[in-house]
Order: structure tokens, then C-alpha cells, then sequence
């Protein structure tokens, strides 16, 4: 538990061929009101989705500890998570894949209810 009681949350932003909405997906995770780690990974896609996540990501300086990363080949979506969820340090795992927005009390209201 944090300082203040409620679970840390890890949110994972997770992409595959999503380099046109990216960039409003992290966007949206970096948005959320509970300071978070953010991990952005794309799953080896090969059409700009992680260049295009580093640009989004470029000079970021928030309260978020965020993280972009791409895996060395295809893993597919249940690999891909398996692999995100051995690293990621939260204690609650944030899904968000790299084509959707989540509102920014999101990641608020899973942790309230958890607490």
C-alpha cells in the first residue's frame, strides 16, 4: 500500500499497430488524476506505433513514472500482457490499450474502490 493507504497502480498502455492513436492514448494515461507508473509497450508492431510513442512521451516531466519499451518480436496480446505484468511494480494493473482514452479518474476510482 502507498503512504496514504491505497494501492499503487501500474498502468499499462499496450499497442499493436496503433501508431494513428497512440500518441491520445498515452495522452490519456498521463491525464490520470493518481500519480501512476506508466508502462507504454508496443508489441514489436513495425509502423512507427513505438516512434510515434516516444514523440508522445518526448520530455514528459510529470508525476507519473512512465516508461516506453517495445518487445524484441511479437508476442501477441496474452504473451504480451503476461510479460508486462512480470515488471510492472504497482500493485494494481491498469489496462489501456494504445487505441483507447480512459477518463482521467480512472485509475481514482479503481483504487477507491479497492481501498
Amino acid at each position: 500500500m502507498s503512504a496514504g493507504g491505497a494501492p499503487s497502480a501500474s498502468v499499462l498502455v499496450i499497442a499493436y499497430r496503433m501508431r494513428a492513436t497512440i500518441a491520445e492514448s498515452i495522452a490519456s494515461a498521463l491525464a490520470q488524476t493518481v500519480p501512476s507508473e506508466i508502462i507504454v509497450s508496443d508489441d514489436s508492431s513495425g509502423d512507427g506505433t513505438f516512434e510515434a510513442a516516444q514523440q508522445a512521451l518526448a520530455g514528459y516531466a510529470g508525476p507519473h513514472r512512465v516508461c516506453v519499451r517495445s518487445t524484441p518480436r511479437n508476442l501477441g496480446l496474452c504473451a504480451h500482457l503476461v510479460e508486462l505484468a512480470a515488471i510492472a511494480t504497482g500493485e494494481v494493473l491498469v489496462f489501456l490499450a494504445g487505441d483507447d482514452v480512459a477518463y482521467p479518474q480512472r485509475v481514482e476510482r479503481l483504487l477507491a474502490q479497492m481501498h
